[in-house]
């Protein structure tokens, strides 16, 4: 059986990597970026972390993509 091209998974991969360049540049106020306004502190850290665990996604995916690669490519 071929394995199938994993270039779909890693294009995927990559576009969710770049919100993880978003996330960082609004959470940490980095270049002039912001964050939104919230009523407090808490709804703030809770919305980091949701959004953060959110983000790692993308690096999970092309780590997953390269294992596939190397294991059914080669």
């Amino acid at each position: 059986m071929r394995a199938s091209c994993p270039c779909c998974a890693a294009l995927g991969g990559l576009f969710l990597t770049a919100l993880l360049a978003d996330w960082v540049l609004c959470v940490f106020g980095i270049a002039g970026f912001s964050d939104v306004p919230y009523t407090s502190v808490w709804w703030r850290v809770l919305a980091a972390t949701v959004s953060g665990l959110f983000v790692l996604w993308g690096p999970l995916v092309l780590a997953l993509t390269y294992a596939y690669y190397r294991r059914r490519c080669r």
